[in-house]
């Protein structure tokens, strides 16, 4: 007749050692965690857009070298949109994008469409930097070419009347996605 299996007390020791040691870790974890907005996202054929923060501003300030400018809307009545936006090319060998102002665009619920701006053609030169300067750069625009696997990133202006209700946003190179903001 066999025997029941006797736990020597050393054994009983480190079983108790090692469930304290796992349960602790998985609370550090837990209070270790932050939440950050991923963003909403959509895929195309082989482009992949995240947008991860939309912003409405007064102004976007911005320095190249030893110059400062600052993009504010036409219309005084409206504010700028900024918006982090990634482009990740998960399938295909190379794609080719030219970002202009055509490239993108913001949509209300009521299809009111906010146009991309030029950052570097509705600029204003100013003499002073702000407090704010280069917050939303580098700005997502010109020539971009994406080798399969990569991803580019930085931010896109637009001009919207106040507190738009938007929905979507919609890229228009190289592969027409639109992204569900809500």
């Amino acid at each position: 007749m066999l025997e029941p299996a006797q736990m020597r007390p050393y054994t009983s020791f480190w079983i108790r050692f090692i469930l304290i040691l796992v349960l602790g870790s998985f609370a550090f974890q837990l209070g270790c965690y932050k939440e950050y907005d991923r963003g909403a996202s959509a895929y195309g054929n082989s482009l992949t857009v995240v947008i991860s923060g939309i912003h409405e501003i007064e102004e976007v300030a911005y320095s190249v070298g030893d110059e400062h400018y600052v993009l504010k809307p036409k219309n005084p009545l409206n504010k700028l949109l900024v918006a982090k936006v990634a482009v990740a090319n998960n399938r295909s060998a190379r794609t080719t994008m030219y970002v202009d102002e055509s490239a993108a665009y913001l949509s209300d619920d009521t299809r009111n469409n906010f146009l991309l701006i030029n950052p570097y053609e509705a600029r204003e030169v100013v003499s002073d930097g702000s407090k704010y300067e280069n917050n939303y750069v580098p700005f997502l625009w010109g020539n971009i070419e994406l080798q399969e696997k990569y991803q580019v990133e930085g931010w896109m202006v637009f001009e919207s009347f106040p507190e738009p209700d938007l929905v979507s946003f919609y890229w228009e190179q190289a592969d027409p996605i639109r992204v569900a903001l809500k």
